[in-house]
């Protein structure tokens, strides 16, 4: 078997493995940024958990239900682990752990790098394993959101207006950051909260349209003035597009007045922040996201 697996195969291939062997308790694969269901798999990293390490070497003839082996070797750093890395006929790469309960160090790390694929524990008590709870966003937790990101966005705009460029990159993270947090609870709001998007959302972009994305990378930008000022406008642009979004999702009302006076206000100061006409043509036709679509 010499065809490139997609990501829901190999999850499937790995979870009946888990499920047709009682020493395994727990099956976990680490889901790449890049990698959505239907995606083509050229390295994988799939982990058993396992009640002790009682494996023999005709343990491991599982690994040949991925592909056709090209070389493989074992890595013996750790007792607690057994550790394959196959390089399989059509150069895909792949890394097995079977872990002992006893190896914290490594129960540790499974948050960060992993998603539970199989909790036979608590499919024995018929419910659903979720590895970790998702927080449905409240509606006071989104007015503060917005709120607070109105406030980052206002004091990073005064510092464009007043060049204070020494501590610009630090206010400019912040309002990146609290957009981050808000794409996330748009994708969640958008599927019900019933998705896991990894340690630090790594996952979001497997659930974002072109448009999102590309939105989204137009909010960075070097750190010079001209082009800090035209990523400011796009992040209020995407902050807007999601809010209404995830205010329909939950049926909340978004605080559309503090968005078009705020926005309003930024843009009277790069007005007179800079003559340059070209800037001030290229913010305006950034499109819906300068547009002040809410009127008194």
């Amino acid at each position: 078997m010499n065809n490139i697996l997609t990501f829901n195969e190999l999850k499937e291939i790995a979870k009946k493995i888990a499920i047709d062997d009682d020493r395994v308790e727990k099956l976990y694969i680490e889901q790449l940024e890049t990698q959505s269901m239907s995606s083509d798999v050229n390295f994988f990293n799939v982990l058993y958990l396992v009640k002790d390490l009682s494996f023999d070497d005709t343990s491991f003839e599982f690994i040949e239900h991925f592909g056709d082996v090209l070389t493989m070797y074992e890595n013996t750093e750790n007792e607690n682990i057994i550790e394959y890395r196959i390089i399989y006929e059509n150069f895909t790469q792949g890394i097995f752990r079977i872990v002992s309960k006893k190896s914290i160090e490594v129960l540790e790390e499974l948050q960060e790098k992993y998603i539970c694929v199989l909790n036979k524990e608590e499919e024995k008590k018929g419910g659903v394993y979720i590895e970790r709870k998702v927080h449905k966003l409240t509606e006071d937790e989104f007015l503060v959101n917005t709120c607070n990101f109105f406030w980052n966005i206002l004091k990073f705009g005064n510092k464009l207006y007043t060049k204070e460029f020494l501590n610009i990159s630090e206010e400019y993270r912040k309002v990146l950051e609290l957009l981050d947090e808000h794409l996330k609870h748009y994708v969640l709001s958008e599927n019900k909260y019933l998705l896991e998007l990894g340690k630090e959302n790594k996952l979001v972009f497997n659930y974002v349209d072109t448009e999102i994305f590309e939105m989204y990378l137009n909010c960075y930008s070097k750190l010079e003035f001209e082009s800090l000022w035209i990523a400011l406008f796009n992040i209020c642009g995407l902050f807007r597009k999601l809010s209404l979004q995830i205010a329909i999702n939950l049926r909340f009302d978004y605080a559309k007045e503090l968005d078009r006076d705020t926005v309003t206000h930024l843009r009277e100061f790069i007005k007179n922040a800079t003559e340059n006409e070209e800037l001030h043509t290229e913010i305006s036709e950034v499109g819906d996201g300068l547009a002040i679509i809410y009127k008194k």
